[in-house]
């Protein structure tokens, strides 16, 4: 079978019955009905496939039920083999998983093939008095059209990848790091900064990369700024994340606000799926592994803020028809953090012969590389489920100390830690460790060691 043939019979056939019964279809219920033309050749080339190989296993004396068998393997062998070339095509930027497809293929083959034929033969035959000759056919246009449903959005159904992407919340570690991802995934990204940051600059310089000026108060005017359609938004910026700016009330209640402006604007630019970035603020403090099912208890306006835009962002896409994944992001560092941040002020101390002081060091963490946490919110919105929540972090549980001895011994071994010069700060989060199952499920691992990461970070810094 040449594709050009088997699709121009396909074509042909589906324009003979569309003028037969009068009938005029959208361009995309037309392609469905030669995807569906396809996949009755496909089917009838399995029941010769499997009478021949049948016919000729009895013959040569093999036992009938194993000679089926093995002609109804073969035949759904032949049916993946069509079904994955040409009948369910991959389109543009599109994925999915062969082995799971084959697994599917025989699960649904089977299911219609072997198990509802056979009761519905038996409800024919045995209780409505059908005609035995008849019944099969009777069979066949319930299980054709079932099979070719199951098929097409079940064992071949496809993941999009997004060519074109927003991004908020650039200039900072998971922003910089999220961009590099995309960018080395083929992706075109609109960066959207502040035009008066004085970080814009840790934006990287590609041509892939389009810097789009706006303010956190102005992504209504996003649509008008970008003049394209996109795939996906990534929402990270979010104002008052340090300092007296975490409990400014007025603030944060304007960042839910913010955020809604974001998922309207996904919404007019074409985004089928939104990403919005939250804390593990949303929590408080814990003393169990974070999950999405972990009760939250925000004790600072930060907090309540990010859990209410999640909350909020979530049932506006519901709304507006767009996918929605929210990601809980614990302890993640990187070159581009906040120069009072634990790690980044830690490294860049050491590299200029200053010991910085710690406190006991005894808390509890997942220390998570940027550039893992970038991966993983790129997998939500490769992989992940409309209206998930997904909670981010190394897996690797840690008493703090222990982070930072391997600091020391990256940055300065001439230099040892000492621990308890500083007290701990009020409302200390003394255990962060997440539960890592469901984002494992979609693929992600936390892949950089955490010297690998420091080596990077302390060659970056300057």
């Amino acid at each position: 079978m040449k594709k050009d043939f088997f699709q121009t019979i396909a074509d042909f056939c589906s324009k003979i019955l569309l003028k037969l019964f009068g009938y005029e279809l959208s361009d995309e219920k037309k392609n469905s009905l030669v995807q569906f033309i396809k996949f009755g050749f496909v089917g009838a080339s399995n029941t010769i496939i499997s009478y021949v190989i049948y016919f000729v296993l009895v013959k040569l004396s093999v036992y009938y039920l194993i000679a089926s068998v093995i002609g109804f393997v073969a035949s759904v062998i032949n049916s993946f083999f069509w079904n994955n070339k040409y009948v369910f095509k991959k389109g543009k930027n599109e994925s999915r998983s062969l082995v799971s497809s084959f697994i599917k293929t025989f699960i649904a083959y089977a299911w219609t093939g072997l198990f509802l034929s056979n009761i519905l033969l038996y409800i024919w035959v045995d209780i409505m008095g059908i005609n035995k000759i008849i019944a099969p056919v009777i069979t066949l246009l319930i299980t054709i059209p079932l099979n070719f449903a199951i098929n097409k959005f079940w064992a071949f159904k496809t993941k999009k990848h997004p060519c074109s992407a927003i991004v908020t919340g650039c200039t900072g570690s998971v922003g910089v790091a999220l961009i590099e991802k995309l960018v080395s995934e083929g992706v075109t990204v609109y960066a959207v900064l502040n035009p008066d940051s004085d970080r814009n600059s840790n934006v990287p310089d590609s041509e892939k990369v389009k810097r789009i000026f706006c303010d956190i108060s102005s992504y209504s005017a996003l649509p008008s700024l970008i003049n394209e359609k996109c795939d996906a938004f990534f929402h990270l910026a979010w104002a008052g994340t340090f300092g007296s700016g975490r409990n400014d009330v007025a603030l944060q209640q304007k960042n839910i606000e913010y955020s809604l402006d974001a998922v309207n604007a996904a919404k007019e630019l074409g985004c089928s799926v939104f990403i919005g970035v939250g804390s593990q603020a949303e929590y408080g403090r814990v003393n169990e592994k974070l999950s999405d099912k972990t009760p939250t208890n925000p004790e600072n306006e930060y907090g309540k803020a990010k859990l209410v835009a999640g909350e909020r962002t979530r049932e506006l896409c519901r709304t507006l028809g767009i996918r929605h994944e929210w990601v809980r992001l614990l302890s993640v560092f990187g070159p581009f953090d906040n120069k009072d941040s634990l790690i980044y002020s830690s490294v860049s101390a050491l590299k200029n012969g200053v010991s910085p002081q710690y406190t006991k060091g005894e808390q509890i963490w997942n220390l998570l590389w940027s550039g893992d946490a970038a991966n993983a919110i790129y997998l939500t919105a490769l992989k992940g489920s409309d209206g998930e929540i997904y909670v981010v972090g190394s897996g690797e549980e840690k008493p703090l100390k222990e982070y930072i001895k391997k600091i020391h011994s990256v940055v300065a071994p001439d230099i040892p830690p000492v621990f308890g010069e500083r007290e701990y700060a009020e409302n200390q989060v003394t255990y962060l460790c997440a539960n890592t199952n469901k984002i494992k499920g979609i693929g992600f691992s936390s892949e950089t060691p955490f010297e690998e990461a420091i080596k990077r970070m302390a060659s970056e810094i300057k």
